[in-house]
């Protein structure tokens, strides 16, 4: 299934959120 736009932009936002978070690299 194809995903909304606003799908893919919650998507985005989650994944920023993600990023955002300081990870042991």
């Amino acid at each position: 299934e194809y995903l909304s736009c606003r799908e893919l932009r919650a998507l985005q936002r989650l994944c920023f959120k993600l990023l955002e978070i300081p990870t042991a690299h």
